[in-house]
């Protein structure tokens, strides 16, 4: 994975015990090729089209090479627009898009973070991403390795913070994990230039 630039580094600045603070703004990690794409219409969910099919493609390829009937366990799902309140979880995020994009599409991709700043009248439909349960309880993956690792280099044992699935805000402040309900027009997300 690449290595996060030194102004999206702001994991310390925002967690405690408490978990990692939100503070109204959020980032949204994706790759250099969507840039245009989201500068025009927002974000959207499951807004990428193009690997969304190149995926079904090749999940269709390799059903009918393993004796499967191409398509017959694909169904259409509606992704939320995933966000998170820091820099630093983007980045992470934006990185295993652009990599993805990149071994499909051979584009040299980079990885791009968008500022997300909603209207209050639209705040609420930023939710906590209760998927990242899924997370906890299966084995160990990229993504809870990278948040021990940062919690760790702040002196907090993540293994003590359980996120409870009766305390919904725990997947955003323990593990940074939002999403918003609705497309985000594109007045609302700036694209940020790494320093």
């Amino acid at each position: 994975m690449s290595e996060t630039p030194t102004s999206f580094q702001d994991f310390n600045t925002l967690v405690s015990k408490e978990g990692v603070k939100t503070e109204g703004t959020w980032y949204h990690g994706t790759s250099s090729g969507l840039i245009s794409s989201i500068q025009k219409q927002g974000l959207k969910g499951s807004g990428d089209q193009a690997l969304n099919k190149r995926t079904a493609q090749t999940m269709n390829a390799i059903a009918e090479n393993s004796g499967g009937v191409a398509g017959s366990t694909e169904t259409e799902f509606q992704e939320p627009v995933f966000l998170t309140q820091s820099k630093e979880i983007a980045y992470f995020w934006a990185a295993q898009k652009t990599h993805s994009r990149n071994v499909y599409f051979n584009n040299n991709e980079t990885p791009v973070l968008f500022e997300v700043t909603l209207p209050e009248d639209k705040a609420d439909q930023v939710k906590p991403d209760v998927g990242g349960a899924a997370m906890l309880i299966g084995p160990a993956n990229d993504y809870i390795n990278f948040l021990k690792k940062k919690y760790d280099e702040n002196g907090i044992d993540f293994d003590q913070l359980n996120p409870s699935p009766t305390d919904r805000m725990a997947y955003i402040n323990f593990l940074g994990m939002a999403y918003s309900t609705k497309d985000i027009d594109a007045d609302y997300v700036k694209v940020l230039e790494a320093e």
